[in-house]
């Protein structure tokens, strides 16, 4: 018997503790373990049992091996069972953010009637019977630029999901600006991700083209007036998007209040490093280990005092990247169709010209959706391959399991 290599043992100071990098779950040890392999020996076969049910402890190599297999294929059937949609309705936006990765894009583009037509042809005419949702995930620039477009969309992919007998789920992307009472009622099954910062970001990061105004000040009055018909309909729901940096760092707190006071009965917190996203043009002067100081020493004791869900967590899955995912894909404005922004930077991801040459959804980019880990041997072995997830197709091999952050978190999750 013996540990798992999947499990990190946080031995050098109390609280001992074992932290599972496939399910995100911690054992508390009263004692050191040290060494583990002695540990093992000296625990009561009973709490063995129980370890070994647990996924702790494994009888050998191969066991363990043919359980990191089951657990694959459990995770690739959920995550295939979803046909995720991405729409950029538009790269054109009434906002100025220094923190966008669309800012030095110099093209402006708004989706054609011509090219939803397509898109929607294609999805009705794909076999869709190994899917048990479809998930609309509407984008910009600013998408409510065209609230029309936005609703008629969602209305007509609801309607294809309903005639096939599938869950409907979307998630609408937009700075909420032109988000008006009546446009908020028009939708279902929503999760509205909204960028709300601090104060202080407004003054220098965010700006309304063309015009000058207490921006914050407006929106703020936008979003007492969602409150009400988020409360009445449960189906749908509100994140709140903090992109966190070196001004507003200290104002979490009073944020997480502020957030409160808007009386919303369901909402989210995301927290945003901006100086880690991809492709992003904007440095917001915070970098990774201060972010992760910040979040684990400060962030995370006021999320758990308030009772509000942890924004960011190790990752526990076999598939990091969307694009991988059988039924992931995204419609950009132009008309091309590809796995993610990633077509944007890199010349190794690929995506189609013309929508219209395509006649089933699920026979396009079959090469890269079809990878998995156990022909990578490299990414097989590798005992952090939970917390990575794997190369994606813009970035390759590049391992992204941190253990340091995972050690950090478990131990601010047990205080």
């Amino acid at each position: 018997m013996k540990l798992s290599k999947y499990i990190i043992p946080i031995n050098e100071s109390e609280p001992h503790l074992l932290y599972n990098t496939i399910n995100g779950s911690i054992i508390k040890i009263k004692s050191p373990m040290y060494p583990i392999s002695e540990w093992i020996q000296s625990v009561p076969a009973s709490d063995i049992s129980l370890l070994k049910e647990l996924g702790y402890v494994v009888e050998n190599e191969q066991d363990e091996q043919a359980k990191l297999c089951k657990i694959y294929d459990v995770q690739r059937l959920n995550f295939d069972s979803t046909l995720y949609l991405t729409v950029e309705i538009t790269t054109s936006c009434n906002f100025t953010c220094q923190f966008c990765y669309q800012a030095s894009w110099e093209s402006r583009k708004r989706i054609s009637e011509d090219t939803i037509k397509e898109f929607l042809r294609v999805i009705d005419n794909s076999d869709l019977s190994t899917y048990k949702t479809i998930h609309l995930n509407i984008i910009g620039g600013e998408p409510l630029l065209f609230p029309d477009v936005v609703i008629k969309l969602c209305n007509q992919v609801y309607d294809i999901a309903k005639k096939n007998h599938l869950e409907f789920a979307c998630k609408l992307n937009s700075n909420g600006y032109n988000l008006t009472p009546e446009i908020l009622s028009e939708f279902r099954n929503m999760t509205f991700m909204f960028p709300f910062l601090a104060p202080c970001d407004y003054e220098r990061l965010v700006q309304l083209k063309n015009r000058k105004t207490n921006l914050r000040n407006e929106l703020i009055s936008r979003i007492k007036s969602w409150a009400p018909i988020m409360n009445a309909r449960h189906e749908n729901s509100i994140v709140f998007r903090l992109n966190i940096n070196e001004q507003n760092i200290d104002y979490f707190g009073q944020y997480i209040n502020e957030v409160r006071s808007f009386k919303f009965d369901r909402f989210e917190i995301a927290l945003i490093n901006t100086a880690d996203c991809d492709f992003n043009h904007y440095n917001n002067q915070i970098d990774a280990e201060r972010f992760n100081t910040w979040y684990f020493e400060q962030a995370i004791p006021v999320l758990k005092e308030q009772g509000i869900s942890l924004p960011i967590r190790p990752r526990n899955e076999l598939s990091r990247c969307k694009a991988r995912r059988k039924g992931s894909f995204k419609l950009f404005a132009d008309g091309r169709i590809g796995l993610c922004n990633g077509i944007e930077y890199s010349n190794s991801v690929p995506y189609i010209e013309d929508i219209s040459s395509i006649e089933d959804i699920n026979n396009i980019f079959c090469d890269v959706k079809s990878y998995h880990y156990l022909n990578d041997d490299k990414c097989f072995s590798c005992e952090k391959v939970f917390l990575c997830g794997g190369p994606s197709p813009c970035k390759g091999r590049i391992c992204r399991g941190e253990i340091e952050n995972v050690v950090k978190y478990a131990k601010a999750i047990v205080k």
